[in-house]
């Protein structure tokens, strides 16, 4: 496959996305090439790459993470609850066999022993997994790590 050639027209593209504050990363996806291509080429224009723009990407899509773990680990103990209302519930047992393959149901007011044991494994599972994820973003001194990146990126705290 050919190798498309960096243009004019690119040049001012990755001028125009590198003054925006955008990574090498996210400015060699945006324009289509290799990261060490835009490398090479913001090098000889006269563009640098700050360590701290980047470190700042990295803590913002750190933060971004922590907020999709928290909600993942939200919606993981919504199951667990799902799941231990199920033992109070009416449950419907049926079987589907015999010679003459009959279908026969019966309404229970609860689920049996069985079912009532697969049930409260299926919650400790999810409140188990819910309670790892909680355990990865735990206090991290007096604050969450979250409200230490937004005081960092309000300006109130220094890295």
């Amino acid at each position: 496959m050919p190798q498309r050639t960096v243009t004019p027209d690119d040049l001012e593209k990755l001028r125009q996305l590198h003054t925006q504050g955008l990574t090498l990363t996210a400015i060699a996806k945006q324009l289509g090439f290799a990261k060490k291509t835009i490398s090479v080429h913001a090098a000889r224009i006269g563009l640098r790459f700050d360590r701290a723009q980047t470190r700042n990407a990295t803590r913002a899509r750190s933060v971004d993470l922590t907020v999709r773990r928290q909600e993942l680990a939200e919606r993981m103990i919504e199951e667990a609850h799902w799941f231990l209302d199920q033992l109070h519930q009416p449950f419907k047992a049926y079987n589907f066999g015999g010679k003459d393959n009959i279908y026969r149901e019966v309404q229970l007011d609860h689920p049996p022993v069985d079912a009532q044991r697969q049930i409260m494994t299926s919650a400790a599972i999810a409140f188990d997994k819910a309670s790892k994820i909680v355990d990865k973003d735990t206090m991290v001194g007096d604050t969450n790590a979250v409200d230490e990146w937004l005081d960092f990126a309000m300006g109130n705290k220094t890295p």
